[in-house]
């Protein structure tokens, strides 16, 4: 929290909770000094703080060391949003079964590249999105929404579609990317449904990317040799003598987080995987 903007403020917690130049102002820094407190990489855009340093405390006066980023100046998004309605990407398939039982399992797999584009100064990320390999053999239908078009476009196993571009003037790289993640399943008929798996990808990146909600440390590559992070999703069930439909769609976002920044949340995207069982014969 920023130091208090009226009443007593101090050095250090003399003046009580919320109130402290080195606490609760310069967080990134811990001194006793008002001369080090008031110096070096004091953040004045948005604050309090303006013009030459060495600043004395009262100027501290609702402080806050945090500055927005500036990534939101260069997002090109490729993906359909969920505020868009439709969902990005789909995988459905259906199984007409006789005597016994039907499995499905379904999945996609994303992957974020990170490079800098001309020297440290301008990092880029890219996002990208297909079938999991290994996890779909037989899907009936797999699609990709584009952000101008309801249209749905092929999805394949073997090529990446790009759902999103972010550019970061003036900053080297993200200190951190995490997947924030959420999911709902409905269903209906006779069957079961196996624990969803969000995991990383069994691709050969230089990093798998964390689960969901836990950050990723993360480095900006070199141009032509990117560092490359992944997940996957997948969803498995099965039915027997009986009709199983059953959908889950998930919702994600990427947080990025940089020291002395307040985080930025990329747009929301959906993925939904369709598992349609249905039971033609004598059982």
């Amino acid at each position: 929290m920023p130091v208090a903007s009226s009443g007593n403020i101090s050095i250090k917690t003399a003046a009580g909770s919320g109130r402290s130049i080195d606490t609760d102002g310069r967080t990134d820094i811990s001194s006793g000094s008002l001369v080090t407190l008031s110096t070096g990489n004091v953040v004045t855009s948005g604050n309090t703080i303006d013009g030459a340093s060495p600043h004395g405390m009262r100027e501290f006066a609702g402080y806050t060391h945090t500055q927005t980023q500036d990534v939101t100046q260069s997002l090109t998004n490729h993906g359909r949003l969920s505020s868009q309605s439709h969902q990005m990407a789909r995988i459905w398939e259906i199984s007409y079964f006789g005597a016994g039982a039907s499995f499905i399992t379904t999945g996609l797999s994303f992957r974020l590249e990170i490079e800098n584009q001309s020297g440290p100064n301008e990092t880029h990320i890219y996002g990208y999105v297909r079938c999991k390999t290994g996890g779909v053999s037989t899907a009936t239908g797999r699609s990709f929404r584009h952000t101008n078009s309801t249209t749905p476009q092929q999805l394949y196993l073997s090529t990446w579609k790009p759902f999103g571009t972010w550019e970061a003037p003036g900053h080297n790289y993200w200190d951190s990317i995490t997947l924030i993640s959420s999911r709902s399943t409905s269903s209906s008929g006779s069957g079961g449904v196996g624990p969803p798996v969000l995991s990383e990808s069994n691709h050969p990146y230089t990093y798998g990317f964390h689960p969901v909600n836990q950050a990723e440390s993360v480095s900006a590559g070199n141009e032509g040799n990117p560092n490359n992070y992944g997940f996957s999703i997948q969803q498995s069930t099965e039915a027997e003598c009986n009709d199983f439909l059953c959908d889950t769609v998930w919702t994600q976002n990427f947080r990025f987080h940089k020291a002395n920044h307040y985080d930025y949340n990329t747009f929301e995207w959906k993925a939904e995987l369709s598992n349609d069982h249905y039971q033609s014969g004598l059982c």
